[in-house]
């Protein structure tokens, strides 16, 4: 019995030890599989297409990771970056034009949704587990349900669950020199500007370009839930989540009528430029400059950078970041879809594309050179590993605009970070509620020509109405509806009503059937 035993537990042993090798031999395989088909392949070059200006280190950085993808797929890269001028005109004419590309930016509100349904990005659902298994495991279920499309996936979200949602940056130690009321509402920011235009006739109280105090705050100061997803300063439909399957027309809400009031209000008392609808100017710029004392135009990542940058810059400075969510308690954490990776369909090199795209968000050796450049260069590590850019002048040097490959498991604490951060965030956690239209996305093939005609109008007559740069507001305001209607707004809504309410349907039938 004994040696039966024995003989059993050495079997077993021998059927998990082979187990094991052969897991082994898969998992290399798996990762070496793509070098050894490249062996006998010349001058295989991925390109990467990334959002922002290009990286202060760019050059040192390439190297870098030229030396890494040669050694691990004997492939290089070359990186092109889309600048913030015109970029959504410039993206749209990129993928229609059919640039060779192999990985590229991705978002919902750089019409993701629409791409994917085009044909523009690769169907990765079965190319994801097999070329990039770790990024399968690690991203979690509901992320990676959150970016599908007619349920099947065209890009790769990135592990950062944030809040992006808009906020005021102001200059704080100007407050407080004047003695201004403490920044909490829509009546606190107006007391504000009014006194930075009073006491401080040298600096702008805003430098805004365009109609940027009506895109970020109108919409957390009413109860409505945006349904074209988008650029907010275009969102033509709402809802009212307590009737989520009537569909609202922005311009024929109450709350937009009388807002339109308030930003004439605002523009007559001085509060952005006469000619910010031409302007060109970047409104967070201005207020590290010392040009304005605030900007309409950040959000808390963004305000995060500032705050951190001016710490080291102008430490007599003090920097004010009020959370426009604050003003309803209206948190919703950033969609999956705020920042992705997706591979064209002209891409040679997929399945190379999705092994690198694994590398840059899971490997710190990628991943550290490309969120934080070159050690002694870029950065610095402290003897306690924190990032320190105490000596780096970042005007000269810095990493690209990675925010689609954040991983938060690998993020590194640093030396200077802002101490409202952590706290900010843990905040919002606290407040977070679900966007109940979360994972809607309209289907434009019915309506094409009306959404172009609708934001044609808005553009034309809605931009300066909403800017405060009219004559009269109810002449203007009724030009808009009456132009809008005539471009066709009713059937834009009512077709996007019908899709609403069939998405509503099938989740409710979704979770019966759960249930049961």
């Amino acid at each position: 019995m004994r040696k039966f035993k024995s003989l059993v537990s050495s079997i077993t042993a021998i059927i998990m030890v082979t187990a094991l090798l052969v897991a082994c031999k898969s998992e290399i395989s798996q990762s070496e599989s793509l070098k050894a088909e490249n062996l006998g392949n010349e001058n295989i070059e991925l390109n990467l297409y990334l959002m922002g200006d290009p990286a202060k280190d760019h050059d040192a950085i390439l190297e870098e990771l030229n030396k890494l993808t040669l050694r691990d797929f004997n492939a290089t890269v070359k990186i092109t970056y889309s600048t913030w001028i015109d970029f959504d005109t410039k993206y749209n004419l990129m993928l229609s034009a059919g640039d060779k590309m192999d990985l590229v930016y991705a978002a919902g509100w750089l019409n993701y949704f629409t791409y994917a349904r085009k044909g523009a990005f690769r169907d990765l659902t079965e190319l994801i587990p097999q070329y990039a298994p770790k990024l399968y495991e690690q991203i979690t279920a509901d992320r990676w349900e959150g970016v599908k499309v007619d349920n099947k996936i065209y890009a790769v979200p990135n592990q950062n669950p944030e809040f992006v949602q808009g906020a005021f940056l102001y200059r704080e130690d100007l407050r407080k020199k004047h003695n201004l009321p403490e920044i909490n509402s829509i009546d606190t920011i107006e007391a504000y500007l009014e006194g930075i235009k009073m006491y401080e006739p040298t600096i702008m109280p805003t430098n805004d370009p365009g109609s940027k105090a009506y895109d970020n705050l109108f919409i957390f100061t009413t109860p409505y839930e945006i349904v074209d997803a988008g650029d907010t300063g275009t969102s033509n439909l709402l809802i009212d989540p307590k009737e989520p399957t009537r569909v609202l027309e922005t311009i024929e809400t109450p709350e937009y009528r009388a807002f339109m009031e308030k930003m004439k209000a605002w523009a007559d008392k001085g509060f952005w430029s006469r000619s910010a609808l031409s302007s060109n100017e970047d409104g967070t710029e201005s207020v590290e400059s010392g040009k304005a004392a605030a900007t309409f135009d950040s959000t808390l990542p963004k305000a995060k950078g500032v705050v951190e940058r001016l710490q080291k810059e102008k430490p007599e400075w003090e920097i004010g970041v009020f959370e426009y969510n604050r003003i309803s308690n209206k948190v919703h954490s950033a969609s999956p879809t705020q920042n992705l990776t997706a591979i064209p369909n002209v891409s040679k090199y997929p399945e190379l594309a999705l092994a690198l795209l694994e590398k840059l968000m899971t490997d710190k050796e990628y991943y550290y050179l490309m969120q934080y450049g070159i050690e002694g260069v870029s950065f610095n590590f402290t003897e306690d590993g924190q990032l320190d850019y105490t000596n780096i002048d970042r005007n000269e040097h810095g990493a690209p605009a990675a925010w689609a490959w954040i991983n938060t498991n690998l993020e590194l604490p640093q030396v200077g970070r802002w101490a409202e951060w952590e706290p900010r965030v843990e905040e919002n956690l606290k407040l977070a509620t679900p966007n109940i239209l979360e994972g809607f996305v309209i289907n434009t093939d019915a309506i094409q020509n009306e959404i172009a005609a609708v934001n044609q109008i808005k553009n034309q007559y809605g931009k300066p109405l909403q800017a405060g740069l009219v004559k009269d507001v109810e002449e203007s305001y009724m030009t808009l509806l009456s132009k809008s209607k005539a471009a066709g707004l009713d059937k834009y809504r009512d077709e996007v009503q019908k899709q609403l309410r069939d998405y509503f349907n099938i989740k409710s039938s979704s979770k019966k059937l759960n249930k049961q």
